[in-house]
């Protein structure tokens, strides 16, 4: 901050209260403040030249698998959900890896094409966040991978589950829902975490 004033919006202190509106208090005897910013995708323990790679996630297929290694090289966790968690698309990834990697699925063989192409496509969706190129819509991005995997999630029926139609369309897009069919498909989880956890009032 170069020994400049600096007035947060959001101020959270010692008690983990929130200072929201701003109010005017003073913090003294700061050794330092954090700022989160300017990381780099960087992976020093891999030579990209030789490895041919180039480190931007939207040059990956599906953010995860560089053009020519044949899926045995793969970065998981390098897609980021504008709505959703890393967590939940990084499962969803791995799903796919694991079925790469036991000879279940194969990856295109236009694979850097394809990858060029969504990469293209995410970056005009956010135009306005061009800097972070590991984002992507959490939606259509789990259900491109889903339709990968075979796990895509039915439309339950409205007349013999109406409530789970309607936690369908109105409920969050959850990872359980990728539990229904499929490879690694646990149903009772599911019905656990819908129908008991979070029943419809």
């Amino acid at each position: 901050f170069n020994k400049r004033s600096v007035q947060f919006s959001h101020v959270i202190c010692e008690d983990s209260a929130y200072l929201d509106p701003p109010q005017q208090r003073s913090f003294e005897n700061i050794d330092a403040i954090i700022c989160c910013v300017g990381y780099k995708t960087n992976f020093p323990f891999l030579d990209a030249k030789e490895l041919d790679i180039e480190f931007d996630p939207r040059t990956w297929y599906k953010h995860c698998f560089p053009p020519g290694h044949d899926g045995n090289l793969a970065f998981i966790g390098y897609a980021r959900g504008h709505q959703g968690g890393i967590p939940q698309i990084a499962e969803m990834t791995a799903r796919y890896h694991a079925l790469i990697q036991s000879g279940e699925r194969r990856l295109p063989k236009n694979l850097k094409q394809l990858a060029l192409e969504e990469g293209h496509a995410e970056s005009e969706y956010f135009l306005l966040s061009a800097h972070l190129r590991t984002l992507v819509d959490y939606p259509s991005f789990c259900d491109s991978l889903a339709i990968l995997i075979g796990c895509l999630p039915p439309m339950p029926n409205p007349i013999f589950d109406p409530a789970m139609f309607i936690k369908y369309w109105f409920y969050p897009n959850w990872a359980c829902w990728y539990r229904l069919r499929g490879p690694g498909a646990n149903p009772k989880a599911v019905d656990k975490v819908l129908k008991e956890r979070f029943p419809l009032s």
